[in-house]
């Protein structure tokens, strides 16, 4: 069954099963950590949004949908800029209009580029996701 902590679940490890190497990625609850690292890194956040009840009959079901940023940070060096761009487009690639055959449908992404932030590049990756959940 697909739930919230499914959809987390699977989409962190979709990122982390395409990631370079040397690219650290995390999982941000509540706050998101400290980079104190000059390395790259990736922190991903998740947004559930509304549900859409869909039931037919006695089958209860309903389509979720919400949205998952992946923050793109990388250190404000000559080319990090770009560099953090071509990784965040990678990343968008990697989710659009792809269905994972179990129920989760990536959606529309797009990337937003925050600008500079003191010694980082950033950029934020935003995957819109529906799945059925039957309650």
């Amino acid at each position: 069954l697909m739930d919230l902590y499914t959809v987390g679940d699977e989409t962190f490890k979709r990122l982390r099963d395409h990631l370079p190497v040397g690219i650290n990625l995390t999982i941000a609850s509540g706050t998101i950590p400290n980079m104190s690292t000059t390395e790259p890194s990736i922190v991903m956040t998740h947004n559930p949004g509304p549900r859409y009840p869909t039931t037919i009959g006695d089958c209860k079901r309903r389509t979720r949908e919400g949205i998952i940023y992946f923050q793109v940070r990388y250190p404000a060096i000559n080319g990090g800029d770009t560099q953090c761009m071509i990784l965040s487009e990678k990343i968008a690639k990697l989710f659009e209009h792809v269905y994972n055959g179990n129920w989760l449908r990536y959606g529309d992404t797009e990337c937003r580029n925050l600008g500079r932030d003191g010694a980082w590049y950033m950029y934020n990756v935003v995957i819109n996701y529906s799945f059925e959940e039957v309650y």
